[in-house]
């Protein structure tokens, strides 16, 4: 009996551990500039740490070849755990950002940390222009609300002929569009794209979306008919 106390004990302090330092950054190895974070939006409103979560999803270096050269920008996921409910969306660059909650003080938890400046900016078409790069990082880290590219009908976080396939179809009748393809329950935060199948943006769902997606699929054969997962 003691022998099983003793095991569920050590379980129990193992789970314990395992979750803790996502909530308390406890683990500072890929969190380099967390107390930037912390001193910026933490601290100012005596927020314990442990309701925020911080996290370091990609490092961009001055020279791209070389890891060991100075970090200039950060992409980071982080925020708020008091989530405010309700469906927002925004479009940024080709992405579009959906979530069913949003959090503080990043909208959609994404934010570029600009290291020389010492400022974190909220995701943005600005951000996109600004910091060469950015585009690479969401489509290599594939993460939360960042994965959808417009046009990706089937959403499956890639940018396919089937999606042009799907749209073929659901123009000609011979089948429905999704009901996940309607994106009027999500209020703008910026952007007014009504469909994820509307890939040329001119409000409407048609065979144009379709030719589209065909023809920047021949633009950029290197990247779209790449599996995310299997390219970090």
């Amino acid at each position: 009996m003691k022998k099983l106390v003793s095991f569920v004990l050590i379980v129990v302090l193992l789970v314990t551990a395992s979750v803790l330092p996502a909530m308390c950054f406890s683990d500072d190895s890929v969190r380099y500039y967390r107390k930037n974070f912390t001193d910026k939006y933490v601290k100012p409103y005596d927020a314990a740490d442990g309701y925020y979560f911080y996290f370091e999803q990609y490092h961009h270096y001055v020279d791209e070849n070389d890891p060991d050269s100075e970090i200039d920008w950060v992409l980071v996921y982080a925020g708020d755990m008091n989530y405010t409910q309700g469906k927002v969306k925004q479009t940024v660059s080709n992405r579009i950002f959906l979530a069913d909650e949003s959090s503080s003080p990043f909208a959609f938890k994404y934010a570029v940390y600009d290291v020389k400046l010492n400022e974190f900016y909220p995701i943005s078409d600005a951000l996109f222009e600004k910091y060469d790069g950015l585009e690479e990082a969401f489509l290599k880290e594939e993460v939360g609300v960042a994965g959808l590219k417009i046009g990706d009908i089937d959403q499956d976080k890639k940018l396919t002929v089937l999606d042009a396939t799907a749209i073929q179809r659901a123009n000609a009748w011979l089948e429905d569009y999704k009901a996940e393809d309607d994106l009027s329950a999500y209020a703008d935060l910026g952007g007014d794209l009504k469909y994820v199948s509307d890939f040329d943006r001119d409000g409407a769902r048609s065979v144009m979306d379709a030719t589209g997606i065909q023809l920047y699929l021949v633009e950029h054969p290197e990247i779209d008919n790449e599996d995310p997962s299997e390219m970090m």
